[in-house]
């Protein structure tokens, strides 16, 4: 796994898209398992030996009966790792449809609860209705891009849980409103998938308890995952999108899509005065 150092952080592009579930993985295996073994069996019995033939086709069915019931425990815990998360989480994301002023220490304005999900996958609208069960911490920020209708809550992290609820800051990076490279990764087929429509000059609200950020896209670019070049600090204010591509991918997306934007020249926190000098 490639990965870039910055600071005492470890930046990486490389796991901020889907990846093969374990569980296909054991099912391709117990197949090929049990394919090499039958055939074994008929190339060490060519001449049709019944005893033999019997004893490699009864060796077979218990192979095949240990790596279906192996499977069988695999999936029941994976299904109560996932009840788990969902019935004992205490509460759902209740902070997001709040409003409170912005020298209250919180937001002054919160991310949708109710999303726009046309363009999203089934997939993920049914990981996003999970993850409301979960208990987060409350978000660094809340990301807008008006021109297409995008409001998103900015979590700490980039784990799976914090993906499926909004967008994610990537550790390493600037944190959102400080002065730096700010970097905020998103799945391709939940929240980000919008971004194939953002082009130069559109305008990107950064909120945080200290006011509202506004940034203009310079670029959009595609790269390979081991370019962790676009997450480098700068002497700059920047904003820096991460997503996979292509948008639309059956499989985890090989490349990742890169929208750059930096602090437009009259942006001003809630008192009026610049974040960035």
């Amino acid at each position: 796994m490639s990965s870039s150092r910055v600071g005492a952080r470890t930046l990486t592009l490389r796991p901020l898209c889907g990846r093969t579930p374990f569980l296909h993985h054991f099912v391709r295996f117990t197949f090929a398992a049990r394919s090499i073994y039958f055939l074994s069996c008929e190339h060490k019995d060519p001449g049709g030996d019944d005893t033999k033939s019997k004893n490699c086709e009864r060796d077979v069915k218990l192979l095949e009966r240990v790596l279906i019931n192996g499977g069988l425990i695999l999936l029941a815990f994976f299904l109560l790792a996932r009840l788990h998360a969902v019935v004992g989480a205490n509460e759902a994301l209740a902070q997001f449809p709040q409003r409170v002023t912005p020298d209250s220490g919180s937001l002054s304005s919160q991310a949708d609860t109710s999303p726009d999900t046309t363009l999203w996958s089934e997939g993920r609208i049914t990981a996003y209705r999970e993850a409301l069960g979960l208990t987060f911490d409350p978000p660094m920020a809340v990301l807008r891009i008006p021109r297409i209708g995008m409001e998103a809550p900015v979590l700490r992290g980039t784990d799976e849980a914090s993906l499926n609820r909004g967008l994610g800051w990537i550790a390493g990076t600037a944190e959102p409103g400080a002065k730096g490279n700010t970097g905020v990764a998103g799945h391709r087929d939940g929240y980000f998938r919008v971004l194939k429509d953002v082009g130069a000059g559109d305008v990107i609200e950064l909120e945080t308890k200290d006011g509202v950020l506004e940034y203009v896209v310079e670029s959009t670019t595609i790269i390979e995952p081991e370019n962790v070049g676009v997450l480098a600090p700068t002497e700059g204010p920047a904003l820096t999108l991460v997503t996979c591509y292509p948008f639309y991918y059956v499989g985890s997306a090989p490349q990742r899509f890169i929208v750059r934007a930096g602090l437009a020249v009259d942006s001003y926190t809630a008192n009026g005065r610049a974040r960035h000098d």
